[in-house]
């Protein structure tokens, strides 16, 4: 339901939206010192989170948990040694994210890859 209520958060909002301004709004909205709040990334979005906007003040607000591929080791950043994160491991899919854009794009399901 999270994932709903972040989407949601950032569908609406007029003009360039950031991930550290949703999760803002939503800790206001739905009393965030009564729940622990984690932002699930992949690996290569993990490799690029310090160019993020934000993305400090993000860490503070948020558990980091990082969905990682099979036998791919995460990168190292020296500019995010410091914060903690959660690495969760995947099991091997083979299915690709522009899969899953083009049979969305087509009105096709995509339940069983996601």
């Amino acid at each position: 339901m999270r994932s709903r209520l972040l989407r949601s958060g950032e569908l609406r909002r007029v003009g360039t939206s950031y991930r550290v301004d949703t999760v803002r709004e939503l800790q206001a909205r739905e009393c965030a010192d009564r729940a622990d709040w984690f932002l699930v990334i992949g690996q290569d979005q993990f490799a690029n989170l310090h160019t993020w906007h934000g993305w400090q003040e993000l860490l503070t607000m948020v558990r980091l948990a990082v969905a990682a591929r099979p036998g791919a080791a995460l990168p190292e950043d020296a500019q995010l040694q410091g914060y903690a994160y959660q690495v969760l491991p995947l099991a091997s899919m083979e299915v690709s994210a522009t899969t899953i854009r083009e049979r969305s794009s087509r009105g096709e399901s995509i339940d069983a890859l996601v």
